[in-house]
This record gives structure tokens, sequence and C-alpha cells, in this order.
């Protein structure tokens, strides 16, 4: 690193320097600090490389090392990340003391102001002269908006060469001009002859701002760049994971993203002596963040056996080859053999039903379908759980008189209240965390955080949202005549309210959901039918658990924006809960039942036993069969017409144990189970 002459052009390109800046924005964002940290950080990063020639290979050394001085001189002393967790979060390579060494190189280089003049201290006293007039106040844009749009500004290095005053006054002109007001544009050019900026000087400028904004709101722009700040993974895991191709042109949600269903073994922490299987982040390369290509991983017999037969054929031993295929298919039938006569073995044990008509529509069905994903899963369908004659009875139309027993329910209340304060619980509150807090996931292991930005905290509530609220049942079975309905999922109800109500007063949100059913809020359309669908919610409560896996980081960083944007135009009571799970499968496994996750079902029964003096159950069928008539069933009752029952949930749930556990309180009065047509 040398001081860089006229001359010399810096060893550092165009792309390479915006790379380093979108990276300072997710990280800024990750650890909730200012706009003005992130503001800083750009501005001493650029004068840096003014007179400074670098090596490409030292930008993120010294776009952290700006970060952090920035930070040290904007952000209060007990929001500060300490510099391991910035370092190891940015998935750079270098050391603390490498780090120390650049802010020592840095800080001399250049005069490092506490309060240095920027485009944001222009901007922030501009909107100051135009809210001044009270009027006017409705018609700006917020001052969150403007500071978005600086930031993405910053993001491109040209604009490191405008002066901060006209900039600012640029981001003005360009929102004030589609806003059509000619109020504000006079008041705007009588701050452009105060400041004495010519026309053709500004209208530059602003050309420029609205280019930048167009690519900002393209759909191109908002898709999730994987190659940031992606989780360090082994070897093994990154051969499972598909290469993405795509750069998004700003900053997006720092975390990659693989399956959630993946086991929590198959991350390894890299060993100081394993070569990673990718590069660091923001270097000049082209391509994806990993290779284009990986050595898929065999799951089936019948793939190990071509592996094997790949190694065979480097030898040319024709006789081994017709071996080694021989033995493979010797294998698989053998495994076939032995699935088909387990599967017959528990279909007579588990002679459940009595009658032949529900004996040949139940468990053959289940037999038919269940055996036909055996291969898919590596595992059996689980067989019929045989509780007693009544259920037999029950589910074939002869239901015993079922009878509220109040005593059963309150010391299941009192035993889950044991082990965890469902109402202290239920969701976090302003009081119970701090802006720059790292939290955990209950489902990940403990390297994986979430901080705590101030968008996020001030969307959680002031108190727990079902504090000292208790509700009772007054009218069977009819859903929509509860005092209270949970429901899970974000479960459409209008086209279905004759078999499952309309009335919502809690749903369950999996931050998944935005993924598979609103496109992660990419377009315009997508934004309007998640907004629509909330509308219909007025009142109600909805639940996210976003710290139960690491791989929701992401969308939960899209809905928390979401909100803060539509904040006072929806009805919608939010609760995030925080780290609740170890103490709820605490709580389950004193009862024999200890998957690698509870299902949504079981946990809203638990939380529901806090507030409610009377619960009935809809719903809670875990099999593919239905009991009354024999006919498939989809695993959601509103899954597209034809979906066959999935038994992916056989990797994380126990649904059958779940279901055993259910009725066993349905038969003590527990709680009310409804298995048969509601009349």
């Amino acid at each position: 690193m040398e001081s860089a002459s006229t001359e010399d052009c810096n060893g550092v390109s165009a792309k390479s320097r915006d790379t380093r800046v979108e990276d300072l924005w997710s990280l800024t964002s990750f650890f909730g600090y200012s706009t003005q940290t992130f503001v800083q950080s750009v501005s001493l990063l650029d004068r840096f490389l003014a007179i400074m020639k670098v090596q490409p290979k030292h930008m993120p050394c010294i776009g952290i090392c700006c970060l952090h001085i920035a930070a040290k001189m904007v952000e209060e002393e007990g929001k500060l990340s300490p510099i391991h967790e910035l370092i190891r979060i940015s998935q750079s390579k270098f050391t603390v003391s490498d780090l120390g060494r650049m802010e020592k190189i840095i800080s001399e280089k250049l005069d490092v102001e506490p309060k240095a003049v920027t485009a944001l201290t222009f901007l922030h006293l501009y909107y100051r002269t135009f809210t001044s007039i009270i009027s006017l106040r409705e018609e700006l844009p917020s001052i969150v908006t403007l500071e978005a749009q600086l930031k993405a500004c910053l993001c491109r290095l040209i604009f490191s060469k405008a002066k901060p005053s006209v900039l600012a006054l640029a981001l003005i002109a360009y929102e004030i001009e589609t806003l059509k007001s000619m109020t504000l544009l006079k008041i705007v050019q009588q701050l452009q002859r105060n400041l004495k900026i010519n026309d053709s000087l500004l209208f530059y400028w602003k050309e420029l701002v609205t280019s930048c904004m167009a690519a900002y709101f393209s759909s191109e722009c908002i898709k999730p760049d994987h190659r940031k700040l992606v989780w360090i993974v082994s070897r093994r895991t990154a051969q499972s994971l598909q290469a993405n191709h795509f750069t998004s042109i700003l900053p997006t949600i720092p975390e990659g993203r693989w399956d959630e269903i993946e086991s929590e073994d198959s991350y390894e922490e890299l060993s100081s002596g394993e070569e990673s299987p990718f590069g660091s982040p923001g270097s000049d390369g082209e391509g994806a963040f990993f290779p284009t290509s990986f050595l898929k991983v065999p799951t089936f017999v019948a793939q190990k056996t071509d592996a094997l037969l790949q190694l065979f054929t480097g030898n040319e031993n024709t006789k081994m080859v017709r071996i080694a295929k021989a033995l493979g298919l010797v294998i698989l039938c053998v495994a076939v053999l032995i699935l088909s006569l387990i599967s017959y073995v528990s279909l007579r044990k588990d002679n459940l039903f009595t009658s032949s008509k529900y004996y040949m529509g139940g468990p053959r069905i289940m037999f038919h379908a269940g055996f036909r994903s055996q291969f898919a899963m590596n595992f059996l369908d689980p067989s019929f759980i045989p509780l007693t004659t009544a259920l037999n009875e029950e589910l074939q139309g002869k239901p015993y008189k079922w009878k509220f027993n109040k005593t059963a329910f309150y010391q299941q209340r009192k035993d889950i209240f044991s082990f965890i304060d469902i109402s202290s619980n239920f969701s976090l509150t302003k009081d119970s965390v701090r802006v720059g807090q790292l939290m955990h996931f209950d489902y990940s292991s403990h390297k994986y955080v979430f901080s705590i930005s101030n968008n996020f905290k001030s969307l959680l509530p002031d108190t727990s949202p079902i504090l000292n609220k208790h509700y009772s049942v007054h009218c069977g079975p009819e859903i929509d005549q509860a005092d209270f309905v949970f429901r899970c999922n974000f479960a459409p109800t209008e086209i279905y309210s004759k078999d499952v109500g309309k009335k919502t007063n809690l749903t369950t949100f999996n931050p998944s959901i935005l993924e598979r059913y609103y496109n992660n809020l990419l377009t315009i359309q997508d934004r309007n039918n998640f907004f629509l669908n909330l509308k219909k919610l007025e009142g109600a409560i909805l639940w996210i658990p976003a710290f139960f896996l690491h791989t929701s980081a992401t969308v939960t960083r899209t809905l928390v924006d979401f909100f803060v944007e539509h904040k006072g135009q929806l009805k919608v009571e939010l609760a995030w809960p925080g780290n609740i799970m170890h103490d709820v499968n605490k709580y389950w496994k004193t009862k024999n039942l200890s998957p690698k996750r509870l299902s949504t079902g079981i946990l809203m029964y638990t939380l529901a036993s806090a507030m409610c003096d009377e619960i009935h159950l809809y719903g809670f069928w875990p099999f593919g069969w239905d009991p009354n008539t024999g006919k498939d069933l989809p695993y959601h009752y509103y899954d597209k017409k034809g979906t066959k029952f999935t038994t992916k949930w056989q990797e994380t749930h126990q649904l059958p144990n779940e279901f055993k556990l259910l009725y066993k309180l349905h038969r003590e009065g527990a709680i009310k189970l409804s298995l048969t047509h509601c009349s």
C-alpha cells in the first residue's frame, strides 16, 4: 500500500469499490447501525482510496475498518459490536490485529472528524426546512425513504464526486418532481439560489439520481445476492448447495440460504487446515460465490452403485463392472423386499378397524399411497396408532358423549406453566430487547445470530399481546362461535369458510410463507397481494416465529421493512416470540415426545393453554386418508386440488405421536378433538 500520485491510478476497480460499499450497507443493517454510520464509513473509504494506491486484496480489511471507525464516532458505546464479531459476520479472512494496524494507517492518513459534514447532514437540514411548513408535512416522503435513496446512490462510485449539498438537493428535487407540487418546487428553487447551485449542475445530478432509482426499483435489483456474507460451511455442505449466477446491484440480506429441512448435523466449522471451497466475498472475480458445479452426494443405492462403477471403469475391468452392477441390483431388490415385509407386518399388527369397510378404506389406501414415497424419503410411512377400540367407534360415527373435565384441563395448564410462562414469552417486547442485541435461533447452531435493528424494535409490542386475557368456548364444534380462534400458517379462509369458518383472532406466520406464496415481495403485485391478505386480518394477532431457524433471517428483514413501510395502514397486531422452544420442548419431552421440531399445531395448543379456559382442536389428523370415508386427503386443506399427502414432515415432526397424546387428552376431557364431520 502506498500513496497514489497523479500518474498512478488506483489498483481497485469501480466495481470492487461499489461491491465493498454494498457490503458495508448490509453490515450496518445487520448490526443495527444508523444511516449516519454508513455514510461516514463510505466517506472514509472514498477519501482513503483517493489518496492511497490500494491492492484489491486489502479492500475487505479497509472497508470493515472504515465501518468500525465510523461506528465508534457515531454509535453509543453500548451499541458497538465486538471487532471479532464484525470480522466473523463479514466473512473476512484478516485478524483483529490486522484491523488494528489498518485503523492506525487510516487515522494517520485522514483527518477523522466525529461530526464531518456529509450529504446526510444536508439532507436532514433540507428536510427540516420543508417540514417547518406544517401544511406540507403530509406531502413529503418520509426521511427514512430519503435516507434509503441516499444509501443507494452512495453504492455507485459516480456519486462520490458530487458535492454533499448538491447531492442532497438533487434527491429532494427528484422526490418533489414525482409529487408534482408547484409549492415544493418553488422552495427547492429558493434553496438552489441561496446555495448558488446553477441549473445545469442540479439537473445533471438529478438525472443520475433518477437513473439510480430506476435501477433500484427494478425487479432485477431486488433479487437476493447469495454471494453476500454467506455463512461459513464445510466442504461437504457446500457440495450440496446450488450455485447462484446473479449479482444484485444493491445490497440485500447478508445470510445465505439453503433448505430449512437440512440437518443441523451437516453444518461443520471449517478447521484452519481445510481449504474453503469458495473465495472471499467482494472479490473482483466473476461468477457465483460458490463454484458452478459440485459433485452431488449420492442418496440412493442405485446412485452409489453408479459411483462405484466409475471407479471400476477406470481400471477397464469389465468383469468387475458387471459384478458391481449385479451386486447393486441385488441390494436394491433386498431393500424393496424388506420394506414390503415391514409394511405388511405393520398393517397386520395394527388391525385398527373391526368393520371391513373401514379396514379396506383406511390403512390400505395409506399403504399404497405411502409406499410410493418410501424410496424418496428413506423412511416407512408410520403405521396408524392403535388407541383402543374407542377411537374405532368414534371414527365410525359412534362417538361417546364428550364432557369437559375442568380439573384435567387446569392440571394440564399447570404442568405446562411449570416449564414456561406462556403469557410472558408469547412475544418479545420493546423493553425485553435492545438495539444491536444478537439473537440466536432455537433450532440452529449457536454461531448463527440476528441483530436487533431500530426498525425491528419499533415493531415490537409494548406488552405481551395476551397478557391478562382469557377466553372460553360456548358453542361446541362451530369454529366461528368460539371466543378466540387460532389458525396456523396464515391459512386462507374465504373459499373454505363452509368447512373452516371465517373468524381469525391469531394466525402463525412462518417466514417461509413469504417465499413460498408471495415471491419474497419482489414485485408490486406480490406486495399488493400480501397487503390485501393482511387487511383481512384486522384486529388479529400475527405470530411470527422469526428465531426458530437461521434460514428465516433473510425473510424476517424483508418483513420488517414491509411493516415499517406500511406502519399505520394495517391493524394487525404483531407478535415476535423469542427463544421459547427450549422450555416448550422440555415439557413435551416429559410426555415422551421429542421430535427434531414440534409441529405448529401442537405449539399453538401449548400457547392456547395459557389464555383459553376450554380448547377445541380441528384438523389435527396426521394421515393421508379421510377416517370417515377412506378418501385421499391433502396435507393442508388449502393445498391445490389433486395434491398428494406429503410425508416430508417425517424428517422433523412426530405427528402420529403428537396425535396420540392429543387424543389421550381428548379422552380425559382436557381438550375437544374433532375427528368427525361437523353437523
